[in-house]
């Protein structure tokens, strides 16, 4: 009796990697065992290999339905085919980039913050702008400052995109304390004997107040009886400036101006 066998015959789908483009990626190559392997002239004249990837990650790269053939003759069943599959992978890119405009500012009642611009990304995946202040806790909301901030306040910025690698940077917030003039009154009397004082005060139209900002709380000192002119004079420590009903005075370099309290002599007819 004679017996012929099936031989071994192992095909491996190819293995192969790129770099995230946005695009579909497949490989549909092979290779044949230099040991279990086809014989004489037998061929592969067709193969299915399947595998496909866009995003970042790996898949499988499967070979299937091998044909062989010697010359035209269909050979397959002669073997005991084997198959092993390939692995695709994406590996993230690195063109994702992120401009971050700081902000300097004088102070104006409004809150700002940092301005970060994430470009480079294609692809249906969603890119997050995180920040922080620690680079440990992190959120995808902008901390916004409004009152003087003493220094620049570094905020950190993280980008992510699972196509990308991760972009770490920074930006910083300064906010200056506003300039704010106050003028105590002048004013002027005639001589009566009495004591005249003016506790009224004006705010100037450059240096001035912002956004609804008030003075709640001033002290103006003066009085006058007699001919003549004295000081009315601002005590700094008294000023208090409410946004609402938070004290924003620490916002604002200020300048107190005196006024003057005049009193002219007053007419007097003596008739002998």
């Amino acid at each position: 009796t004679l017996k012929v066998t099936k031989a071994p015959l192992t095909i491996t789908a190819n293995t192969n990697s790129w770099t995230f483009d946005a695009t579909s990626h497949t490989d549909s190559g092979y290779s044949v065992s230099a040991t279990n392997k086809l014989q004489g002239t037998d061929a592969i004249s067709a193969i299915t290999v399947t595998g496909e990837i866009t995003d970042v990650g790996t898949c499988d790269n499967v070979p299937s339905s091998a044909v062989v053939k010697n010359g035209t003759t269909d050979v397959t069943a002669n073997y005991e085919i084997s198959y092993v599959k390939g692995t695709l992978t994406v590996t993230q890119s690195g063109a994702l980039t992120a401009n971050v405009t700081s902000y300097s500012g004088v102070y104006d009642s409004e809150s700002h913050t940092i301005a970060v611009a994430a470009t480079g990304a294609a692809g249906s995946a969603a890119t997050t702008v995180s920040y922080s202040m620690d680079k440990t806790n992190w959120s995808t909301t902008a901390p916004e400052y409004k009152n003087v901030t003493g220094g620049a306040v570094t905020v950190y910025v993280k980008v992510t995109n699972p196509n990308y690698v991760t972009v770490e940077t920074s930006g910083t917030v300064t906010i200056t304390k506003a300039p704010l003039t106050i003028t105590a009154n002048s004013h002027s009397w005639t001589y009566t004997s009495s004591v005249h004082k003016d506790s009224g005060y004006s705010v100037s139209t450059t240096d001035k107040l912002q956004g609804s900002d008030t003075v709640s709380a001033i002290t103006v000192t003066g009085e006058i009886t007699n001919a003549g002119t004295a000081d009315n004079t601002i005590t700094p420590s008294s000023v208090v400036i409410k946004d609402g009903s938070e004290d924003v005075a620490g916002n604002y370099s200020i300048t107190c101006n005196k006024g003057t309290l005049e009193v002219t002599k007053a007419p007097l007819a003596i008739t002998a």
